[in-house]
């Protein structure tokens, strides 16, 4: 008999053993000649073979990641329908995903003290008649002893209705205002969930992916360990791309521009190495710096930044915009190049 046969009848007379319907001893034995050839197995006290008594679940095998980008990534219509579903995360009422035209009054309505200074790009020659603005930042006079804040609301760009896909905060606290450390962390857990990584003390990070959930914290790890830094422009820090705007608020050789020119994954020679991993995520960023004052409780908070950003909102953003700037530029190219064609040279 092959060791096919031998193991399904050996299989068999365990599983009768174990059912009652035969005698375990016989069962590890076997019988006929294939029982023979069977090495007889310890048992517990029961009875049982000890590889069947104190056999433990197996862990589920890790699945692996699937692309969950959709067939309308980097189109107008798909920018949209991705900024109407991220409206999941938000700070003080600023929802990702709305509308730039909305987003200014809410800033207003939450502290009518912040100046609003929209931050555009340069015209290019390829679009002449499209302003981009991929940046809003607002703040507020400071005053002594007193709370200061401020905000970068972050855009996407034409051609669509410029959708809000990240907003930065940076809040002060007056110091009779500071409430401790374990405060701070309980607000943001209230707000956004438990967190599912912490990169560093006092930071707190969510990872949501494109259904709104708390991913897994190993997933957390992993997503942030592979994307921030690098492909996610994710510092804590009020954005303004890069650079310093001139003195008309125009930003030329920013982040903005050169992902505009070369598509969001312009350095990474154009090419998704992540297999959308990096632009199908949600994140909220927070990270808090303590105070140490003479007569006061430990632990006080000084300051804290927040960022909450849909990298799926921005990614397909920049992709339809950078589709919208080539195809104008080839256009131009092809006109320049159809002009160069009918030109003779001089007579010979």
């Amino acid at each position: 008999m092959n060791y096919l046969v031998r193991s399904v009848a050996a299989g068999a007379a365990l599983f009768a053993a174990i059912s009652g319907t035969v005698p375990a001893e016989q069962a590890r034995h076997g019988s006929g000649p294939a029982g023979k050839e069977i090495q007889q197995l310890p048992v517990d006290s029961q009875g049982l073979p000890f590889h069947v008594a104190q056999a433990k679940p197996a862990k589920p095998a890790p699945q692996a990641w699937v692309d969950p980008t959709p067939p309308d990534f980097g189109t107008t219509k798909g920018t949209a329908r991705i900024a109407g579903t991220a409206g999941f995360i938000d700070i003080v009422g600023i929802k990702l995903g709305m509308k730039e035209k909305d987003a200014g009054p809410a800033l207003k309505n939450h502290n009518s003290e912040l100046t609003l200074a929209p931050l555009r790009l340069l015209t290019y020659t390829a679009l002449p008649q499209v302003s981009m603005t991929p940046v809003i930042v607002a703040d507020m006079k400071p005053k002594s002893n007193q709370q200061y804040e401020r905000f970068s609301i972050e855009l996407t760009y034409s051609p669509n209705d410029a959708y809000v896909w990240s907003v930065s905060r940076e809040f002060n606290f007056a110091p009779k205002e500071a409430p401790t450390a374990e405060n701070m962390e309980a607000s943001f857990r209230k707000k956004y969930g438990p967190e599912n990584h912490r990169p560093a003390d006092r930071q707190l990070v969510w990872i949501f992916d494109t259904q709104g959930r708390l991913v897994p914290e190993q997933q957390a790890k992993t997503v942030y360990s592979q994307c921030a830094g690098s492909l996610w422009n994710s510092a804590l820090m009020i954005s303004a791309g890069g650079n310093r705007p001139n003195p008309n608020n125009q930003l030329s050789n920013s982040f903005y521009d050169q992902q505009l020119r070369g598509g969001y994954y312009f350095g990474n020679y154009g090419r998704d190495h992540s297999k959308g991993l990096c632009h199908s995520h949600s994140i909220v960023h927070m990270g808090m710096w303590e105070i140490s004052a003479a007569g006061q409780a430990r632990n006080l908070v000084g300051r804290f930044f927040v960022r909450v950003s849909n990298r799926q909102l921005e990614a397909s953003g920049v992709q339809a915009a950078h589709k919208l700037l080539a195809g104008a530029a080839d256009e131009i190219e092809k006109k320049r190049a159809g002009e160069a064609t009918k030109r003779t040279g001089p007579k010979l």
